[in-house]
Formats: structure tokens, sequence, C-alpha cells
């Protein structure tokens, strides 16, 4: 990087950023709520479960032709039916009902008592136990599938809540639906110039997603036009669509290569949802049924509507926050000086590292500007809290120090010029602190160049000789804008060739494991380290340092100075 400009990057160190995966008891397959239920016509076998109670069925009849005229087992036919409904299928459980019914009628065979009133309700209660059979069996087959789609449900908040990023909450919600909702699963969203953006797509087993989210970038839908997702958008309103015919392919398509993906990639039914939220529909949830045996019932359907809207909700989160947090950039970029200026015979360097969330707009600043011939001004300070209200201190302390600047004014002049300023306008008891360095350039760049130094509230700033030592310069003086006369000395200091001035905030000073914040001599000791180092170099350092103090994200917000004298 050039000499005379700064690096506002966040340094070194990643936001909180969680990708996890949640168990929540039952695999894909057993999810899938657009598996139609079993039918007798489809069954081919018998599970475990089935074939044990219908040997239990078996051994009560045996026992009952045993015993004969003695006793009537038979109405403990009526427990099989309900065993099987416990575990196997709705279609299983019929076939062990009707299989304990034809023993009971069978075993008239070895009752002669056939016509009494205890054989009659013996056999009336079979036919209970198996109607209760068929109601357990279909009860479970129901909570279970309402039990796949909370799950869903619940993983769904789970995820949304793991990014703060669209693209990434979009992704998981095509992840999501496939395969429990669907074989594919497209999410298109609604962008701030009115087009629609494909931002995610899934697909089980297939490259259909891949092939139509490729095929999006080249080909965007119109918002305006008749394909199903531009419709669902602009009314608002869930499509259902079955397979469509190659004129309805024809009518909703543009460029002849889509047409020929969706004719080879044709879905059996589809289902295009609007993710509307706080009034506004912000794009459309597709799901896309490609395999002949799958459908979409009740149950999928509302669950697909449930996921839409907490979907869409998460979405919009994601884009307030993502608005939020450019607009928190814009204004804390506005804040900081484009570039730093050439100084003859110096390289100057700077960091900022941003803490806490994206959003907040911080108040360290920065500054370095041309006070008089051969007299520069350096300034860093530190506005106490974030926000907007931060964000407004910060601006009336930069503009002020450029103000109050002159030829004839000495920076504890300037400094108490700024007190007056926070003082007369903040009303909430807000403060500052700030560290000014006049800096009076050798004509010629080379000799020695003469620092004047004045603090508010500030940290010592430092000078790294270019011998190794380090000493701390400026005389303390009290917090900007917090008492009414504020004590405030200048003091003097010298940089010769290969010297350099570090400023920096407080923030620096902060560390993670407080047992070992009271160490004054960590920042003097890690300074000693860059002897003979560039601006940029001390800057670079000085930031990767920090974050390593901090445990690998700032707890408050750093700013860096660097005025390295170089020579002619």
């Amino acid at each position: 990087m050039p000499a005379g400009t700064h690096d506002k990057r966040g340094y070194g160190y990643l936001g909180r950023s969680h990708l996890q995966t949640y168990d929540y008891g039952m695999s894909p397959r057993e999810r899938e709520l657009i598996t139609p239920a079993p039918t007798l016509a489809g069954l081919q076998e018998l599970s475990g479960p089935a074939l044990a109670a219908m040997l239990l069925a078996s051994a009560i009849a045996v026992l009952d032709g045993v015993a004969g005229k003695q006793a009537v087992l038979i109405g403990l036919l009526a427990i099989p039916p309900v065993i099987a409904a416990m575990s196997a299928s709705l279609p299983e459980t019929a076939v062990v009902g009707a299989f304990s019914i034809v023993l009971a009628g069978l075993s008239i065979l070895w009752h002669h008592n056939a016509g009494t009133g205890q054989y009659v309700v013996a056999v009336l209660t079979v036919i209970a136990g198996d109607l209760a059979g068929l109601w357990v069996a279909s009860l479970r087959v129901n909570l279970n599938r309402e039990q796949a789609a909370s799950e869903l449900l619940a993983e769904a908040g789970a995820l949304m809540e793991d990014a703060l990023d669209q693209h990434q909450r979009a992704q998981h919600l095509a992840d999501l639906a496939v395969p429990t909702l669907g074989d594919v699963a497209m999410v298109d969203m609604l962008t701030a110039d009115g087009t629609i953006e494909r931002m995610a797509a899934s697909s089980k087993g297939t490259e259909v997603a891949d092939i139509f989210v490729k095929l999006r970038a080249d080909a965007p839908i119109d918002p305006h036009g008749p394909h199903p997702v531009a419709q669902v958008i602009r009314t608002g309103r869930t499509m259902n669509l079955d397979r469509l015919s190659d004129a309805e392919i024809d009518r909703i398509t543009t460029r002849e290569n889509e047409r020929e993906l969706l004719r080879k990639h044709r879905f059996k039914s589809c289902i295009v949802m609007p993710l509307g939220a706080r009034g506004s529909v912000l794009g459309a949830l597709t799901l896309w049924i490609m395999r002949p045996a799958k459908a979409f019932d009740e149950t999928a359907r509302r669950t697909a509507k449930r996921l839409a809207d907490r979907a869409a909700l998460a979405l919009d989160n994601a884009r307030l926050h993502e608005q939020q947090s450019h607009i928190a950039s814009v204004l804390q970029h506005s804040l900081l000086p484009r570039s730093l200026p050439r100084i003859h015979g110096f390289d100057a360097a700077s960091r900022f590292l941003a803490a806490g969330e994206a959003y907040e707009v911080g108040g360290d600043f920065y500054d370095v500007f041309r006070s008089g011939s051969g007299t520069w001004t350096a300034v860093i300070g530190d506005v106490c809290g974030k926000g907007p209200e931060a964000a407004a201190l910060t601006a009336l302390a930069r503009y002020t120090v450029r103000t109050a600047t002159s030829a004839d004014s000495t920076p504890s002049d300037v400094l108490r010029t700024l007190h007056e300023s926070i003082h007369d306008e903040s009303s909430d008891l807000r403060f500052c602190t700030a560290a000014l360095a006049r800096i009076q350039a050798p004509s010629n760049g080379g000799g020695i160049a003469h620092l004047t130094v004045a603090l508010g509230g500030h940290p010592h700033p430092l000078v790294l000789r270019r011998n190794g030592q380090v000493e701390a310069i400026g005389e303390p003086g009290s917090l900007l804008g917090a008492l009414p006369s504020p004590v405030i000395a200048d003091a003097d200091a010298t940089l010769a060739v290969g010297d350099a001035l570090i400023l920096y905030t407080d923030g620096m000073l902060d560390v993670r494991d407080r047992s070992s914040a009271n160490d004054p001599e960590w920042l003097p000791n890690e300074v000693a380290k860059f002897t003979g180092k560039s601006a940029e170099e001390i800057a670079d350092s000085l930031a990767q340092a920090a974050i390593e103090r901090h445990g690998g994200e700032p707890r408050d917000d750093i700013a860096i100075l660097v005025l390295h004298r170089r020579g002619a």
C-alpha cells in the first residue's frame, strides 16, 4: 500500500459465523411429506411387526380350538390388530385385522355354541379391535407427519438464526425444503431495482438446481412477464401447477434453451408460494415434484406455507440487517479520511478495526491535515458510546479540530475549543478523548521534526526511536466535554530520521483476559519489536497484535495512526 494511504478493513478476524447441523430424530426419508401414504394395492410384503401380530393371532386361534367348549378365547383376537397398529403401516394393520376376523369366523368350526351371547360378544370384540387398530394406525401416521412438519419448522428456525446474510438464509430455505417438501426447491427474490434474482436452489439426486441457477444468471425472470414466479410476486397468491404442456412452456419462457430444459426436466406438480413479510412480497419459493410416486397433500401444502412464512420474515430481517450494515459502513467511512496526505519526509499509515455488530457506528476517529507552511496536524480521538449519537459527536469533533486549527493556535487551544463545542452541543453528558500533535517538518525533508502534543483524557502517544527505545509523550489531560474547566497542556518532542510517532485509541489496550489488562509495558514492548519498519508495517503489525490480544475479535473499536520519519 503506498505511503499516505490508510486501511479501514476489518483486520485478520471473522465475525460470528456458525455453521451447525441439527438432529431432530427423524431421517430425511421419514420426513418426506410428499410421499403418499402406503395403500393395500401397493403392499408387496409385510413388515416384522405385522407378521408377529399375525403369528399371535394364529396362536390365539389354536389355543381357542384346543380349549373347545371349556372357554371362548376368540375375543382375544382383538389384540393383534392393535399391536400391529403400534409399528406397522395402515395397510398392514388392515391385513392383520382382516386375518383376525377370518380366524374368528373360522372358529365356528370347533365351537358348537356359536349362537350364544358369549360367542357373539367375542366376535364383535374382534371386529372392534380391528377398527381400533385401524384408528390407532391412522392416528400414528398423521402424528408422524405432523411431527415431521414440526421438526422441519424447528430446524428452519434454528438455521435461519445462524446467518444474517440474505443469500445464506435463502440457501438454508432451499436445502430444508428438499426432500421433505419437494424434489427441487428454488428461491427467487425481488431486488431493490425491481429485477428478480435466483438467490438459492436445491435438488435431490439430480443437477436440476444447478442447471436452473445457471439459467437464471443468463436469463432472469421478467418481473412483468407470464412466468409463475413473476405472477406470484406481483399478486401475492400461491400458484399450483400440474405437468406443463409444450404450449404452456412456450408461453412462460423467453429463450429456446429455457424451453428445452423445462421439457427435459418436466415436473409432475409444482407449488409457487409468495415470500411475504411486513405487508410486502419479497420473492417466491418454488417446489417441484419430479417423481411420479410423489404428491403434495394437505399436510405438505400447509407445512410449505408455514415454512415460507417463517423464511420470509427471516429473509426480510436479513435484508434490513444488510441495509443497516451498509448505512453504518458508509457513515463510519464518512467519519474517517478517505486517504492520508503525503507529507514530505514522512510516510503515514492508519488502521481502523470496528468492534460489535456491523450495523453499529463507532466513535473512534483520526485525521491528518496541513495546518500551515510546513506544519501538519495529526489527531486521533474516541467518542463515548456507539450509534447515531456517537457518529454525530464524532463528526463534530473531527470538523471542530479542523476549523479551530490555525497557524497561531496551539494543540491545547484546539482541544479546549473542541471541549467547548462538545459541552455546548451535548445535552446527555457525552464526552470524548483526543490526542493532537502539531508537526513542524523541516523544509528540506531531512533533519529533526519538532512536535507539540496535547492530550484530552487520551492515552499517551508513543515515539519509537530508531535505536529501539520507546517513549511516551504528552502531559495527561482532562476528558473533553465532561468537566467545566478541563486541564490541558502542551508538551514538546522531536522526531529524527528513522523515528516513528504512534497514536492509538484505548481499544488498543483492551484485552479479553482481564488478569493481564494492567500490564503497562505490553504496548511499548510490542512497539519496540517494529524498529526500522515502515509506517505501513508498524500499523499492520500493531493491528494484528491487538487482534491477538483481544482473543480474535476486537472488544472495542481500535484506531491506529502512524507517522514515520523517513527523511528526504
